[in-house]
């Protein structure tokens, strides 16, 4: 491997809790671990990484501090300044603003992006879709999360790295239900409209018409008025075991969403990894080409399709159940932190 990829530095403009930024702590630990030197390069008003890594973290100075506009151009500049004092380096951007940051670097430095989420989907404001947009059409390397992720029409995608699972953490318990006891429904509550947690209570509240189960919301549960009210329960996760734990609880994870069909979800592939049945329009359920239980990945995504799947599932029997979960199990294997950080550590060396 070349020297110039031992040293690797990643700018952000805060670390904060969502998946992507797990990703960059596991990925970080994956790269120091074979032989590379990592940094982040953050402002000072960031906290702290709130998934471990270790990482060297550089602050760099921040000002306006209430003015928001003001205070990303200058912790951008800082952050900026900050890499110019490295000789060389490979410098990954994670994020459309800070995509801007590393593609006006010098040619010494190596420039990648790794894309996790289609951010016009997910800004608001069309100054803020148009630069998140225009991200993707700068030169630089990119590696995506999932084929699916960016619209055709972009170029220089050299690689796809979806993001990894800690079987450590999420490890698979497995355990059959039947019709005879209340079914546990699980899924995982966000306040964004685009996550769809109104569409899965919705259809929730619909298959509770008919079955004894109850729904299990985690992280967030949003104010609803439905007749199933008194089978919604809450649940809040602090860290990754009880999160674990959560989904072993449940017999069926619904983590569906209503943007980015296909693209890696977290929810899902950590509701495969610990052995529940899972709906899902998302990879890694999706990436399964069989034949088998199809009525569990769905093409679309509104309370009707959802009630459907939910009705299918309840419906399997222990046989059909088995086999669904060892067809995931296959498929969740390749989601390792070993494998997924040697596949970025490859792209990165090659490309």
């Amino acid at each position: 491997m070349d020297d110039l990829l031992m040293k690797i530095i990643i700018p952000v403009l805060g670390f904060g809790k969502s998946g992507g930024y797990r990703v960059l702590s596991n990925l970080s630990n994956y790269l120091i671990k074979n032989g590379c030197s990592v940094t982040f390069v953050a402002p000072e008003y960031s906290p702290e990484p709130y998934y471990p890594t270790s990482a060297r973290v550089i602050s760099v100075a921040s000002r306006f501090e209430n003015i928001k506009i003001l205070r990303v151009v200058f912790a951008a500049l800082s952050i900026f300044s900050q890499i110019l004092k490295f000789d060389e380096g490979c410098v990954i951007a994670n994020h459309n603003l800070t995509s801007f940051i590393v593609v006006i670097l010098p040619r010494r430095f190596r420039k990648y992006y790794y894309v996790q989420a289609y951010e016009v989907n997910l800004v608001s404001g069309l100054f803020s879709k148009f630069f998140a947009y225009l991200s993707y059409f700068l030169p630089l390397r990119k590696i995506v999360n999932s084929k699916k992720i960016l619209p055709e029409r972009v170029k220089n995608i050299v690689g796809c790295v979806p993001a990894g699972i800690d079987f450590n953490v999420f490890y698979e318990s497995s355990e059959i239900f039947s019709k005879s006891k209340t079914i546990r429904i699980g899924c995982i509550g966000r306040k964004e409209r685009y996550k769809g947690t109104f569409e899965i209570i919705e259809a929730f509240s619909e298959i509770a018409k008919k079955y004894d189960v109850i729904l299990q919301v985690a992280i967030y549960l949003p104010k609803c008025d439905f007749n199933a009210n008194d089978k919604i329960m809450y649940r809040p996760i602090t860290n990754d075991t009880e999160l674990s734990d959560f989904y072993k609880s449940n017999d069926i994870i619904v983590a569906t969403g209503l943007i980015e069909y296909g693209a890696f979800h977290y929810p899902c592939a950590e509701g495969m990894a610990v052995g529940r049945l899972v709906i899902s329009n998302y990879s890694p359920l999706t990436d399964r080409l069989d034949a088998v239980n199809p009525q569990l990945r769905l093409e679309r995504v509104n309370k009707k399709s959802i009630v459907e799947a939910l009705d299918f599932a309840i419906n399997m029997n222990s046989s059909k159940q088995l086999e669904e979960i060892a067809i995931n199990n296959n498929v969740i294997r390749q989601y390792s932190w070993d494998c997924v950080g040697l596949q970025f550590l490859d792209i990165i060396s090659k490309s």
